[in-house]
């Protein structure tokens, strides 16, 4: 009877459990996280088909400003590729890192445009950011689309009284 919102690792989008049992340690070593990377191979597909945007931007009480696109709205659109494909490095990534555990992956699905209120951002696979163009956005609590449906729930879940008749002896 309870309302829960969980957020997976990332990892947990594009990998499964299987890369625990490689024959090289290391390999192995660097898919160990917590929480720990689902077994069943299907669960990076079910975990991708429940990601929209414009729950998200629900869940955090950042609706309608985000997760839509219409008047008032920031705007923020990802143009996506689902077809074309590439091959995933730690070379090719805008981090400080040395290690990603999707090194060498084949994925389909690339990001072609991205616009952030109204300003394309990343095209040609190059990123084009103003430093100091990010903005705080202040979330309310009690986002309406978690907490609207809490009392009803409360309401069905409370134990109700039920008039019987004396039970014969």
């Amino acid at each position: 009877g309870h309302i829960i919102f969980g957020e997976p690792v990332a990892a947990g989008l594009a990998c499964d459990g299987s890369h625990y049992y490689n024959k090289d340690w290391l390999h192995a070593a660097r898919y160990v996280m917590s929480p720990p990377l689902s077994r069943d191979p299907s669960t990076p597909t079910a975990l991708m088909d429940m990601l929209a945007a414009s729950m998200a931007a629900k869940i955090f009480n950042l609706y309608p400003r985000k997760g839509r696109i219409a008047a008032g709205s920031d705007a923020d659109i990802v143009i996506w590729n689902p077809n074309k494909k590439r091959t995933i490095s730690k070379d090719t990534h805008h981090q400080a890192v040395d290690f990603n555990i999707f090194e060498g992956m084949t994925v389909y699905g690339v990001a072609e445009t991205t616009i952030s209120r109204g300003v394309v951002v990343w095209s040609d696979n190059k990123l084009s950011v103003r430093a100091g163009a990010g903005r705080f956005i202040p979330m309310k609590p009690f986002s309406p689309a978690v907490f609207s449906s809490v009392p009803h729930k409360a309401r069905a879940m409370a134990p109700k009284a039920v008039k019987r008749s004396k039970a014969k002896a």
